[in-house]
């Protein structure tokens, strides 16, 4: 075999002794996170620590995951914040509705209109 080949075919068996290497445990684990599950419901789910789920996660969804997912949590929460916002409703309304302050919900329409303006 020419050495292009033998690499290849390396490669490949490198890639299926890594995936087959994943326990049970940890492809559940990632399973339920990218359900959206959060760590102490998959802790009780599998009867396993909260530390050992954090691990898990970093581990095989891939480091940051938690961060990805509150970043893409805040935007939702803006998102619905700024919609609230053109609908009408009063800074109180609206922060009752999205569970935050009323100086959080400035903050976040204050920015809207400043990304709006290019300021």
């Amino acid at each position: 075999m020419s050495e292009a080949i033998v690499w290849m075919v390396q490669q490949m068996n490198k890639t299926s002794v890594m995936s087959r290497s994943t326990s049970y445990r940890e492809q559940r684990v990632a399973e339920l996170f990218r359900q959206g599950c959060e760590v102490p419901e998959i802790a009780s789910e599998l009867d396993i620590s909260y530390r050992a789920v954090r691990h898990l996660v970093s581990k095989v969804v891939g480091t940051g995951a938690f961060e990805r997912r509150r970043n893409q949590r805040v935007v939702e929460r803006n998102k619905r914040v700024v919609a609230d916002h053109k609908a009408g409703l009063s800074l109180v309304e609206i922060a009752k509705a999205n569970g935050i302050s009323e100086s959080t919900t400035r903050r976040i329409l204050i920015g809207f209109r400043q990304a709006k303006t290019g300021r």
